[in-house]
């Protein structure tokens, strides 16, 4: 009975570790986003509403001198995938651009790259791609300076 309960409390926490983690933890390769306390303000406040905080993942497009980063739970291929972190309260979470789902693939590195060797390149290569919904998600539009124009629920 003990044994099941141990056994069960790791289970348990293993499963509830989610797609944050500590600034600490950041390994050599990742690459830290550090926002203007202004924005940084903003996502903390708007995390507190939040219920499930580390599932999220920040994606981020530019519009000339804009800024558009939208904040949104969905499960994306990139989300795990990814080396950049944007730092909001000494903790990191998942950043992906716009043009990731443009121009990224959304399968394996391996698989992707066996595949450009086999396949012609007269005809356009073709990629399992994904795109994500933005349909009501949180959106924080500033400018480079910290400057927020807009916060509030997308389209």
């Amino acid at each position: 009975m003990k044994t099941k309960l141990i056994f069960t409390f790791i289970l348990i926490l293993c499963l509830s570790c989610g797609t944050a983690q500590k600034l600490e933890s950041a390994k050599q390769n990742t690459i830290i986003y550090i926002f203007p306390s202004q924005v940084e303000n903003a996502l903390k406040d708007h995390f507190l509403n939040l219920e499930n905080i580390d599932e999220i993942y920040l994606e981020l497009k530019r519009e000339k001198d804009i800024f558009l980063l939208f904040i949104n739970d969905s499960n994306i291929f990139w989300k795990t995938k990814t080396n950049r972190k944007v730092v909001v309260e000494n903790k990191l979470y998942p950043l992906i651009f716009d043009t990731d789902s443009f121009f990224g693939s959304a399968e394996d590195a391996e698989l992707v790259l066996k595949r450009l060797k086999s396949e012609s390149k007269e005809k356009p290569f073709l990629r399992k791609t994904i795109t994500p919904i933005y349909d009501n998600v949180f959106m924080l539009k500033f400018k480079r300076n910290g400057e927020i124009l807009y916060k509030g629920s997308s389209w």
